[in-house]
């Protein structure tokens, strides 16, 4: 559910807070992610303007974080 797309492109509070929560989440900042789940005024379902949510950031995010692992392993076991 992209909010924005209801308010005529005018982004409100829930788009805005979920919005730092997907860059939050994209970061890796589980501080930041911690504070504002928990601050009960964002959403997980809520996405951007490019369909991401923060459950897919952050995953996306792991799985470059791990991809970037493995190489690093191989490099150095060679």
């Amino acid at each position: 559910m992209y909010v924005g797309q209801d308010t005529g492109g005018q982004p409100g509070p829930l788009q805005l807070l979920s919005e730092r929560l997907i860059a939050a989440a994209g970061r890796g900042d589980m501080e930041a992610v911690t504070r504002l789940v928990q601050g009960g005024r964002v959403s997980l379902d809520v996405a951007d303007a490019t369909g991401l949510t923060a459950v897919l950031a952050a995953s996306v995010r792991s799985a470059l974080l791990a991809h970037r692992e493995r190489k690093c392993a191989e490099k150095c076991n060679k």
